[in-house]
């Protein structure tokens, strides 16, 4: 009999973005008074957070099988994990997205397709989701609310980052989904042609690669840089939502194709390589545009989040059970931190302490050090790579050292205030019962916080299934 928790927990965000639009457009277009119109906002902010907060109990202990559309559902040990802590980086993405301009509805739907990706057992629809997902934050970036007309220069530079960022994250996911199919597709075709090795092999490198592109690590990461800067709502949603579910659904297809294999680990030098990149760039100098308009932190923020992700595609690379565990760790650490990073950027003008703050744990948090999430999964990840060689923990730790090296770097010069147009767009979207909920960010910030030193504590009951799982990720290794 099949589990119809799975089919709720891909269809049930899909139909709160469905309630949260007709609530909306009813609100806009039933002539109601301005505020009427904005309870019917309201109920669809509330729609949109209830597809979301209802995930957690339709995951929670579903194990049985279940079919929708012909294809086949299944719960993992990864799943639950990866999947709660992508859904609370949406709902921040809702508030933080709300100062920016989308609507609620537009974030939602992202939600169904990470869940299908992650529970769908068949490798090429898994990554058809991962490419919807895609498409999806760079209609956020797209459809982001633009005035008719900006005289400030600095303003219209911003519109064309964002343009950009789009460009550059819509380029890499499509060279990445390619590569991705081509992995997939070939270890397939080598089930009827046992004595060509060789074909195992390429679609093993293809599957790496294109795991490595659409994740974002560098130097594929160049939109990241943009988006955080121009689009911090976007972001929130490809970085702490699209790309640890990429992670996780990558170790998902490479598990049963490389079982019993050891030349996968040999590319694990993919996520060293990205970490070292990560490293040199942060440490390099932010444009003077940007430190204009209040967005110098844009770099070491973007590299932190290149850094983590170089760190946990080593592990899924690797092939061992602790790098495994220890990169989704660090996944799920990525879903809480990027939102904390871009809700303080986006608090700075209105609470400069608090958003320092949450700066400060996010960047900690994202460099690996206690008591914050990212440091049980960061110690995870070392250990295999010592047990790998310890040429491989030296470059991470490099890495590593040099994006501190970046942050501090941001933390001794001077800042600059938020550019002026910048701060009266803003500041005019926001007013009586709609700026709570259009920009509850110091909440946010505080909540993240929080999350960050929960998350230190239960890192070991989370990492426990993954380590138990038979099949993570090369059963022929430690």
């Amino acid at each position: 009999m099949g589990d119809t928790r799975l089919v709720w927990a891909v269809v049930a965000p899909s139909i709160a973005a469905l309630l949260s639009a007709f609530l909306m457009l009813t609100g806009r277009r039933a002539g109601l008074s301005s505020g009427m119109g904005k309870w019917f906002d309201v109920a669809a902010l509330l729609a949109a957070c209830g597809g979301l907060l209802v995930e957690g109990p339709l995951l929670w202990g579903a194990h049985a099988e279940a079919s929708l559309l012909g294809l086949t559902l299944a719960a993992n040990p990864l799943a639950p994990a990866i999947l709660l802590s992508v859904y609370a980086s949406l709902l921040c993405a809702l508030f933080i997205g709300r100062q920016t301009g989308y609507p609620p509805w537009a974030v939602v739907p992202t939600g169904s397709l990470l869940t299908a990706a992650l529970v769908v057992q068949e490798p090429v629809v898994r990554v058809l989701c991962l490419f919807g997902a895609a498409l999806l934050v760079a209609g956020l970036a797209l459809g982001q609310s633009r005035p008719g007309y900006i005289e400030d220069d600095a303003e219209r530079t911003m519109m064309a980052v964002r343009v950009a960022g789009l460009l550059k994250y819509l380029a890499g996911w499509c060279i990445g989904v390619g590569l991705l199919l081509v992995g997939v597709l070939l270890p397939a075709l080598y089930r009827y042609n046992l004595e060509d090795r060789g074909l195992l092999q390429t679609g093993l490198a293809a599957l790496s690669v294109g795991l490595a592109v659409c994740a974002g690590t560098m130097p594929f990461s160049a939109g990241w840089y943009d988006m955080v800067t121009a689009s911090p709502g976007a972001a929130t949603v490809a970085l702490g939502a699209v790309a640890p579910s990429t992670l996780a659904v990558g170790l998902l297809i490479l598990a049963p194709t490389a079982g019993g294999l050891h030349p996968p680990a040999s590319l694990a030098w993919l996520g060293v390589a990205g970490v070292l990149l990560a490293g040199l760039r942060a440490v390099g100098t932010e444009t003077s545009w940007r430190r204009q308009v209040g967005a110098d932190s844009a770099l070491p923020a973007a590299m932190s989040v290149a850094l983590s992700l170089g760190w946990a595609l080593f592990g899924v690379l690797l092939g061992s059970r602790t790098g495994a565990s220890g990169a989704m760790l660090v996944a799920v650490n990525l879903a809480l931190a990027v939102p904390l990073l871009t809700a303080s950027g986006e608090l700075r003008r209105e609470r400069p302490r608090l958003a320092a703050v949450g700066t400060a744990v996010g960047a900690l948090s994202l460099l690996g050090l206690p008591p914050f999430g990212g440091s049980v999964g960061t110690l995870l990840l070392a250990q295999a790579a010592v047990g790998a060689g310890g040429v491989w923990l030296f470059l991470l730790l490099l890495g590593t050292l040099l994006a501190a090296g970046g942050w501090l770097r941001w933390a001794v010069r001077p800042q600059q205030p938020m550019g002026e147009e910048r701060r009266s767009t803003q500041a005019g979207r926001l007013g009586g019962l709609r700026r709570w909920f259009a920009s509850p960010l110091p909440l946010l910030v505080c909540v993240l916080i929080a999350a960050q030193i929960a998350l230190f504590f239960l890192s070991n009951q989370i990492a426990v299934p993954m380590l138990s799982w038979a099949n993570v990720p090369w059963t022929a290794l430690p």
